[in-house]
């Protein structure tokens, strides 16, 4: 496992290194590459997978879930209170501004951000 994460840091490689790690393996270059050595394997013992090497690695998506739709409720309370600011009339609502709400609304749920 040493040797593994030695490699992975950046140490001088063989070419078929990046092939070999993704079988999760890994062999010496001096021999052929059959006699590979099957190394790291302590998620096979215990019974998970590998842990996944990107970036979202350690995201917790149920406060990521959680704070997006604050957001996007937060977004849309805005707009609505910006449209009606800034039209500053007096009157009842009328159908116009119900429409140009759903707009908003519309907008800002299914497209947030690209």
């Amino acid at each position: 496992m040493d040797r593994w994460r030695r490699k992975k840091r950046g140490a001088p490689v063989d070419p078929l290194y990046a092939i070999v790690n993704d079988a999760n393996v890994s062999f010496d270059s001096e021999r052929s590459i059959a006699e590979y050595r099957v190394q790291d394997n302590d998620h096979l013992k215990l019974g998970r997978r590998r842990e996944p090497a990107y970036m979202f690695r350690y995201v917790n998506w149920y406060r990521v879930s959680i704070l997006s739709t604050v957001a996007g409720l937060i977004g849309i309370a805005g707009l609505c209170a910006c449209y009606v600011l800034l039209r500053q009339t007096p009157q009842k609502v009328t159908t116009f501004d119900y429409t140009i709400f759903a707009i908003l609304i519309y907008f800002n749920t299914y497209m947030p951000h690209e």
